[in-house]
């Protein structure tokens, strides 16, 4: 099972905030420069999800850890300047679970992804995500997975292509032991070059794979492979994450912005929209005013 670190103590240097509109004071360091152009952006400022930028999952024909969950469109919702992507439970059904999943109708290869996202309160045996793949197969990139029954602790993962022989699975990754990220809103961010994976917390590196490194036993490959980005609310997941009484429901996994940046020449640059902070946005677009 992955192994639980601390965060790293030393952040990385900010860069100059990019395509922004507003204040980047407070902003998070970032590990990209210049060269970065924001390709993808959504503040989620309207009040349904944005169709054009987004899939919405409905029914669920996933195993894993997704047994007892049925994706169900109705529980994506934006209000108030966030996503919000909700877990219910649903008695005497097959799947008692109802939870949303969205991914990006775009792919890409390559580039800087971030997320200012809040974890469910009292959400022992949930599991909300954000994450790349394409197809239900891997590669995958795990940006971020929360359990709810050790809510100090995020999760960060990358499955390689032969992962179910390599690595058993379980992936190549890290336990990030933080503070209860249920409690405020933190910014996750990960950045893909060509032979290397690194992931932040809060503008910490808490992670970084390399082409041919040895990482417990299994030696790095860093996939080209495009891949959409999906943010999900889930029940169930590892390491005994069930819900017990303690469990609150509906729970609410709340998605302030995503913002995905890239230095490849052939993808254009989108206009940042209302609200937009520039890379390492730590406050949102008046986020901690519409805070609930």
């Amino acid at each position: 099972m992955r192994k639980r670190i601390l965060i790293l103590a030393a952040a990385l240097s900010a860069a100059t905030a990019l395509n922004s509109t507003g204040d980047t004071s407070s902003n998070v360091a970032v590990p990209i420069d210049s060269s970065y152009k924001l390709v993808f952006d959504d503040e989620f400022n309207g009040t349904a999800v944005d169709k054009e930028k987004w899939n919405v999952l409905s029914s669920n024909t996933m195993g894993g850890g997704y047994t007892k969950d049925l994706f169900v469109p109705e529980n994506a919702s934006v209000a108030g300047g966030f996503l919000t992507l909700l877990s219910t439970q649903e008695p005497g059904t097959t799947r008692p679970y109802h939870v949303a999943f969205i991914f990006s109708k775009q792919s890409w290869a390559y580039g800087y992804w971030e997320a200012r996202a809040k974890m469910p309160a009292n959400g022992h045996g949930l599991w909300p995500a954000f994450w790349m793949n394409h197809g239900g197969t891997y590669p995958e990139i795990d940006i971020l997975e929360w359990l709810g029954n050790g809510p100090k602790t995020q999760y960060t993962t990358y499955h390689p292509v032969d992962d179910a022989k390599s690595t058993n699975g379980v992936g190549l990754g890290t336990a990030v032991t933080g503070p209860d990220y249920s409690a405020a809103f933190h910014v996750y961010g990960m950045w893909w070059q060509p032979g290397s994976i690194t992931w932040y917390i809060d503008g910490v590196q808490v992670l970084q794979l390399t082409q041919g490194q040895k990482y417990k036993g299994t030696t790095v490959d860093i996939t080209s492979t495009a891949m959409e980005t999906i943010l999900n609310s889930a029940v169930g997941g590892w390491n005994n994450n069930t819900v017990d009484a303690s469990t609150v429901f509906p729970a609410s996994y709340l998605v302030d912005y995503v913002h995905i940046y890239s230095n490849d020449p052939k993808v254009s640059a989108v206009t940042p929209q209302p609200g937009y902070g520039g890379p390492g946005d730590a406050v949102g677009s008046g986020a901690e005013v519409k805070s609930p």
